[in-house]
């Protein structure tokens, strides 16, 4: 494999990374590079490629400070928030700490990686896991290896356009084993609830959102969500 622009490619356990600008792809030594601008793009890892510890590790290596999620269909995406959406997700994740602290259970946000199912990375806005499936605390750091029984994702002014590709995801959390999930779009102030039953409600303007039997008395009040346009 040729030497990336700026000198040799970071190498982890027999892994080689394919780096041009500011990303790097990082393959096993028998494939061929694919698209090194993924992180405005998004790359496809070819099936073939051993999504292991060591790839992920190599690939974080490669790609310091970046923020990524590994789709089911194999695509890396990396995650970037305006600042009016990443002001949202805290007040969000505040106020659902702020009900776990009676409740119990685990509050996360996209710093946390959850992998759900194989080949699969995922950093969901907001998440709660019940008190009853929280890791022990010699797991606490590690990656998240269930899905969590809550998940929101609040739509950022890039995502507006892949809604589509929202929709797609939120359903894979329910086929997870998610039992709620919400999809919030705070300009449009939409809400989108998906149920482990399968059912899906749009809302248009919801003056609050409840955690139903999978949160009993938790309660969002959606003013502190909304965002003026």
């Amino acid at each position: 494999m040729p030497k990336a622009e700026g000198g040799p490619p970071p190498r982890r356990r027999g892994y080689h990374a394919v780096r041009k600008g500011r990303c790097a792809v990082v393959l096993d030594r028998t494939q061929i590079a694919i698209d090194p601008a993924w992180c405005r793009e998004g790359a496809t890892i070819p099936e073939d490629v051993e999504i292991s510890e060591a790839w992920y590790e190599a690939f974080i290596e490669a790609n310091p400070g970046y923020k990524v999620e590994l789709l089911r269909n194999g695509k890396v995406t990396r995650r970037m928030n305006a600042y009016s959406s990443s002001l949202k997700h805290v007040e969000f994740v505040f106020l659902l700490k702020q009900w776990s602290n009676s409740y119990g259970g685990g509050v996360l946000d996209s710093a946390i990686e959850v992998r759900p199912a194989p080949r699969v990375i995922r950093r969901p806005d907001a998440a709660w896991v019940s008190p009853e499936r929280v890791p022990p605390p010699d797991r606490w750091d590690e990656p998240l290896r269930l899905a969590p029984d809550f998940v929101a994702e609040i739509v950022s002014p890039s995502q507006r356009a892949r809604l589509s590709e929202l929709d797609e995801k939120m359903h894979e959390w329910i086929d997870w084993g998610v039992r709620l999930a919400w999809l919030i779009d705070p300009r449009a102030r939409l809400v989108r609830i998906y149920r482990a039953d399968g059912s899906v409600e749009d809302l248009d303007h919801p003056a609050t959102l409840s955690g139903e039997d999978v949160m009993p008395d938790f309660t969002m009040d959606m003013t502190d969500i909304w965002i003026d346009v």
